[in-house]
């Protein structure tokens, strides 16, 4: 589903990507680009009293949110204006006709589902491939504002991707020969130093993994570029090599396979769970990616050599 509106057409390309995408602005001033560690980020601009269209990708699935001009703070969003969305979702700055939870939850009515958030809440109709969506005044012009936005993408996102039988993980994340190598581990553990700081070149992220089932058996990541950490260009899906737990940090590292229970124990340890959402659903989501892709035990000291810690990560893969 693409809205499109009027106004002068501009054709821009996206750096690493090797395609163009053309775009309308709806009679709003086009977007400023900013490099950011080589990487287009897109800063929209608001022209007059009017929304402005930004998308937020997960992989080939992706959320387009109609922001309304008190909310446009000058953040820059990774993806370029005017690319195809799968629900489109408009947001009002006003109070929610429903009272703000204590913990985000969600509600299953006809045809959808209503998300109360922290700082947004919305209703989704599935049927229709569309939302209504309102954030608290308060917020407005905020930074929280943005992170209301992005907590709200996440939410749908989140719902896609059970519904296609896979997990939202709280998860670091690189790529290795192609693959994806998922590393869980409690808060403190290490996951973002390991991935964001030791091996630059590979890391996609250090936040959220959105992982789901493909056609041929394996799985995939959907990978998620608006999170914390610097950006990377690479392919928006990516096969799963290896789900690694990674453990506190020791004075060696090592590697040892783990039994499925284990397994499915630090999926579901590392899965994004709300309520409202089913536990049952949670748990054979998890013990079918654990029987699908390799898991381990990821013992890692800093004083190993990036490249000796890469290679363990490697070898734990399956085959192609």
């Amino acid at each position: 589903m693409h809205l499109q509106g009027g106004g002068s057409s501009t054709s821009t390309h996206l750096q690493g990507s090797g395609s163009s995408t053309s775009t309308e602005f709806d009679g709003i001033a086009p977007p400023t680009i900013q490099q950011v560690e080589g990487r287009p980020r897109w800063c929209h601009e608001t022209a007059r009293d009017c929304g402005r269209r930004v998308t937020v990708s997960f992989g080939p699935w992706r959320v387009a949110l109609y922001l309304p001009a008190p909310l446009l703070t000058g953040y820059l969003w990774c993806d370029p204006p005017g690319l195809p969305a799968d629900i489109e979702i408009h947001l009002q700055v006003e109070h929610s006709p429903e009272p703000r939870p204590s913990e985000p939850r969600f509600e299953f009515i006809n045809d959808g589902y209503r998300y109360l958030g922290e700082m947004i809440s919305a209703e989704i109709d599935q049927k229709n491939c569309s939302g209504q969506a309102w954030i608290d005044p308060s917020l407005a012009g905020d930074d929280d504002c943005i992170t209301g936005c992005l907590e709200l993408a996440r939410a749908v996102a989140y719902q896609a991707v059970l519904c296609r039988g896979g997990l939202m993980l709280h998860a670091a994340t690189l790529q290795a020969d192609g693959r994806a190598l998922v590393i869980c581990g409690r808060s403190g553990a290490g996951k973002s130093t390991l991935s964001a700081k030791r091996f630059t070149t590979s890391y996609l992220g250090t936040e959220y993994a959105f992982v789901v089932p493909d056609r041929n058996d394996g799985w995939l990541l959907w990978w998620h570029g608006q999170s914390r950490g610097p950006t990377r260009s690479c392919r928006w899906t990516m096969p799963l090599g290896a789900l690694l737990r990674l453990t506190a940090e020791r004075n060696h590292s090592a590697i040892g396979r783990v039994a499925l229970s284990d397994a499915v124990a630090f999926l579901v340890e590392s899965a994004f769970w709300c309520e409202g959402i089913g536990l049952q659903a949670l748990l054979d989501n998890a013990l079918d990616l654990a029987r699908a892709v390799p898991s381990a035990r990821f013992d890692h000291c800093l004083k190993t050599p990036s490249e000796e810690l890469l290679a363990m990560m490697r070898a734990t893969m399956g085959a192609p």
